[in-house]
């Protein structure tokens, strides 16, 4: 907190950005008024009424009500746990449903309120969006940013509702958020480069394989330039961040080859000694190692692993989708953090997930419910770990089965989620 002279010294910007703080307080106590809670009918089943919401509060996240409307989306959160803490007591339903009635109630102010900023802060959201996308939240600089963007966001949201915010001002918040973006993308494409660079720096690099490490620290800063320059254009800037990533990982082994029993030898000849043996290790044999390694992480009823020429196909038995639905189960992801490890592990090129089902309903029904939980599998891989420009999805429905819809294992056999690894 700042005392009145600390005040008097900040610049003008400063005292701006404090003030607005101030005011963002301000509006906050305002705002704290109560709502007309919605009421639930009695014979209202509150564990189902608190899943609803838990999910609603989701998708509020991703609609930006955590920032647009903070006040009534916390107080939202908050009755809802109050809610779940009645029912892990077993108190009156009446109670229950009072509070989850508050909860819905700040939920659908939060929902108006964020509504009436979509437009005028369009540019502002699809930015932050961006950032989020980027997994800004993964990294602790990048959370950081994202943290005090959004307190600053939160400081504007009056003047953005009332036209007050001026050009240079909304092109500074929209400018904070790609800025996230572009350095959460620099993280999240050369983070394990970096780490390789550094981790070689600290084993003697410098004195033993300097040739490696210029090389390799040299294809990074290009690789983090066109990031920055062309961070939507995956054309320009895969090339160079493999470049980096192969750079690295040649400068790691040539390093560790250096080291002999006999002795150290020179880089040169360490650097040769590594082409040979890359050499004797052909895309065939990669690819019967990387088949063999993903068999190993997965129980016969997860899934079955399968080479399918230059690809690894991983079929996927026990996602157990709730019928009709494409929400992930809990129960899966055990599952799919295997996928996403072994994923990690083997760095394909691209990934494709596709969805399929038996042959029960409509044709319609089905392709489109294939699609979804295609994107809820990709959805899980790529807020994991996975870049998401590297993933693509296909539903389609019952038109690819492999056991006969006529038997009831045979849909159960069709029922299923592919992960392609293209190698």
């Amino acid at each position: 907190m700042h005392n009145l002279g600390e005040v008097c010294a900040l610049s003008r910007t400063q005292t701006e950005s404090f003030m607005k703080r101030i005011l963002a307080a301000l509006l906050f106590i305002a705002g704290c008024s109560s709502v007309s809670k919605v009421n639930y009918d009695a014979s209202t089943n509150p564990h189902d009424a608190a899943t609803t919401l838990e999910q609603d509060i989701s998708q509020g996240y991703t609609n930006h009500y955590d920032v647009l409307a903070q006040n009534d989306f916390d107080e939202s959160q908050d009755y809802l746990k109050k809610a779940k803490r009645e029912m892990s007591k077993n108190e009156k339903t009446s109670d229950i449903l009072e509070s989850l009635g508050y909860s819905r109630a700040y939920l659908n102010r939060a929902k108006e309120k964020s509504e009436k900023l979509n437009e005028p802060a369009r540019g502002i959201l699809e930015a932050r969006t961006a950032a989020i996308a980027a997994n800004a939240r993964n990294y602790p600089a990048d959370r950081k940013a994202l943290l005090a963007a959004d307190d600053d966001m939160r400081a504007e949201v009056e003047d953005l509702a009332k036209g007050r915010t001026g050009p240079q001002r909304y092109k500074a918040l929209q400018a904070a958020y790609l800025g996230i973006e572009t350095h959460a993308l620099q993280d999240s494409k050369l983070g394990e480069a970096k780490a390789r660079i550094h981790g070689a720096i600290a084993a003697g690099a410098k004195k033993n394989t300097p040739n490696a490490l210029n090389q390799a620290e040299r294809d990074v800063v290009t690789a983090e330039n066109l990031i920055g320059a062309n961070r939507n254009d995956s054309a320009t800037i895969d090339p160079a961040v493999n470049k980096a990533n192969a750079s690295s990982q040649m400068l790691v082994d040539t390093l560790a080859a250096t080291k002999r029993p006999e002795g150290v030898i020179n880089e040169d000849a360490a650097k040769d000694l590594v082409l040979k043996g890359r050499a004797a290790n052909t895309p065939e044999v990669h690819l019967d190692k990387a088949l063999e390694s993903a068999r190993k992480e997965f129980q016969s009823d997860e899934a079955d692993v399968f080479r399918q020429g230059d690809k690894l196909l991983i079929r996927l038995k026990s996602v157990d989708f709730p019928v009709g639905r494409a929400d992930l189960p809990s129960q899966s992801f055990e599952l799919l953090a295997k996928v996403k490890n072994v994923a990690q592990e083997l760095n394909p090129s691209q990934i494709t997930v596709e969805g399929h089902t038996d042959s029960t309903g409509k044709a319609e029904k089905n392709k489109s419910l294939s699609e979804e939980r295609a994107e809820a599998v990709a959805n899980y891989l790529s807020s994991n770990g996975i870049e998401k420009q590297k993933i693509t999805t296909v539903g389609y429905g019952y038109e690819k089965p492999i056991g006969s819809n006529k038997s009831k294992e045979g849909r159960a056999q069709n029922r299923r989620v592919d992960v392609i690894l293209e190698m």
